[in-house]
């Protein structure tokens, strides 16, 4: 499968790693499971980012993902990745 078809069944919810080219999908959900699947929205914007060629978007939503993938790993700790805070006293 190719970058594209991947991410638009990660987008309708269907998190599916890559093998062809060991690729996860942006918020690893592939991999770490639906509990650190991003919203369906921020799914689908990274999507349009991604087939617009905008690279500036699509790494501000990966930190947002990391940060929160981050924070269900380490649910006692207030965790910032490029300025998106998540953790016991931030703002979801």
């Amino acid at each position: 499968m190719n970058c594209e078809e991947q991410l638009r069944l990660w987008v309708s919810g269907e998190p599916m790693h890559n093998d062809e080219g060991d690729e996860c999908t942006p918020d690893l959900a592939c991999c770490r499971g639906k509990k650190v699947m991003a919203p369906e929205s921020e799914r689908q914007a990274f999507l349009d980012a991604y087939l617009a060629g905008d690279r500036p978007t699509c790494k501000t939503l990966i930190s947002k993902f990391l940060t929160a993938i981050l924070s269900v790993d380490f649910p006692d700790l207030d965790i910032q990745v490029n300025g998106f805070e998540w953790g016991k006293d931030a703002d979801q």
